[in-house]
């Protein structure tokens, strides 16, 4: 978040989601339901190879200050492997969704989080 007008519609944007994910807590609590918050990193995250951030950081904290479970997939995505390969096997092409082997991936790591419990 360099650009200071950037940085302020960001940050903006970042608290009318947690207004919204604490609207949703409250429903999830009220039938029972587990609340789990992830986040993943875009094409420029994984180009700078570093499985943390402020955004991740600042989500973190969210999370843990709410109540709410989190889960960080920026480790699946850099790790070692060239930004390049992973962007392209991983993710639709010019987007920073996942294609069907990044949904695979994510899928087995949250299979991996259920199963142990995280």
């Amino acid at each position: 978040m360099e650009d200071s007008t950037f940085r302020e519609l960001a940050l903006q944007g970042i608290s009318l989601g947690q207004e919204h994910i604490l609207k949703l807590k409250e429903l999830c609590d009220s039938k029972g339901i587990r609340l789990i918050l992830s986040v993943h990193p875009w094409h420029p995250q994984i180009r700078k190879g570093n499985i943390t951030d402020e955004y991740v950081d600042l989500w973190e904290s969210f999370a843990q200050a709410s109540g709410i479970s989190f889960i960080n997939l920026y480790p699946l995505f850099i790790n070692g492997e060239n930004p390049e390969v992973v962007i392209k096997k991983y993710f639709i092409s010019g987007d920073n969704h996942w294609n069907e082997f990044g949904h695979e991936k994510v899928a087995a790591r949250l299979e991996s989080c259920f199963l142990s419990g995280d």
